[in-house]
């Protein structure tokens, strides 16, 4: 029931500011209430779409029922399955951070750990991401940053529907992931709704800080490989470090954990040959993404690891 929990306290926490509220009763079943059906509805849509983004499936149609001028749908079974495996965990130390939830969400990285602006800025410019236009529909699952000037993105997170989106409140183990409203969340950040969407980076005197889409498809999704053995060798060996971290982050729903000491001499093995193959002028574009890609990932496993005690 850890899930359950997590779902009513601190998953979803929505605003005044947003029509739709989450509620999970006694029995662990999560809904959305609101004043009509018709709110209901568009949003029980827009969640299983954001699931099927993911290529999970859901034959819940829901029904929408109302008593007092209060009506409420399920939403207990097309919530994604990423967000059912925390189980009710809380990360145990610093680290995972809005950025990483807004990657772990699009299918650009697995594990959960902190990510750098830089590790975003190389996802959100690499080929897996378009940026959407203007005057482009956001769909549910697209993800949305908030910058400040051209270098310094703020924020990350995931769009469901023009009243919830899906996001972590920074890198500190005591924020939340959770559904909350669209509203609240620019509100937060003082951005007015002329600046809420945007294209590419802005003039700070027309919108000091705004916030631009992306259209983004997982990495899996590309098939993208290499012939280069040392290169696979070392994405593989950060794929298992990538699990080590994630273990120590949420050790009650994954056991184990390798001490820190373990983690930085593992780590700092891959960090000669990295930095020596990342820039080597002969590679092909795909072996020059995934030594970059590497680098960004080692970076931040890197920094992740320091926090550890």
């Amino acid at each position: 029931m850890k899930f359950i929990i997590l779902i009513g306290l601190s998953f979803f926490n929505l605003t005044a500011f947003s029509q739709v509220k989450v509620i999970n009763d006694k029995n662990g079943n999560i809904q959305l209430t609101a004043t009509s059906c018709e709110i209901l509805v568009k949003n029980f849509k827009a969640i299983k779409e954001w699931k099927l983004k993911k290529g999970e499936v859901s034959d819940d149609k829901g029904a929408c029922s109302c008593s007092d001028n209060k009506c409420s749908i399920m939403i207990t079974n097309i919530i994604p399955d990423d967000l059912k495996d925390l189980e009710g965990q809380c990360s145990s130390t610093y680290g995972p951070n809005c950025f990483n939830t807004a990657l772990v969400d699009q299918g650009m990285i697995k594990h959960r750990r902190i990510v750098s602006t830089e590790e975003l800025k190389f996802w959100i410019n690499s080929d897996l991401c378009k940026e959407r236009k203007e005057d482009e529909q956001l769909r549910p699952g697209d993800l949305l940053v908030i910058s400040h000037g051209e270098e310094l993105p703020l924020h990350g997170f995931i769009y469901i529907s023009d009243d919830l989106v899906y996001s972590k409140g920074g890198p500190d183990n005591k924020a939340k992931y959770e559904l909350t409203s669209y509203d609240s969340m620019f509100t937060n950040y003082s951005i007015p709704i002329e600046c809420r969407r945007k294209f590419g980076h802005q003039d700070p005197s027309v919108c000091k800080k705004y916030a631009n889409a992306y259209k983004c498809e997982s990495f899996e999704q590309t098939g993208l490989k290499s012939n280069n053995d040392e290169l696979n060798s070392i994405l593989n060996e950060l794929d298992r470090l990538g699990c080590e971290v994630d273990k120590k982050i949420f050790p009650e729903a994954m056991g184990f954990t390798v001490g820190k000491e373990i983690l930085i001499s593992s780590i700092e093995i891959l960090r000669i040959k990295i930095l020596d193959n990342r820039d080597d002028p002969k590679l092909s574009v795909e072996d020059k993404f995934l030594w970059d890609m590497a680098y960004y990932r080692f970076m931040s496993l890197r920094r992740q690891i320091d926090f550890f005690k």
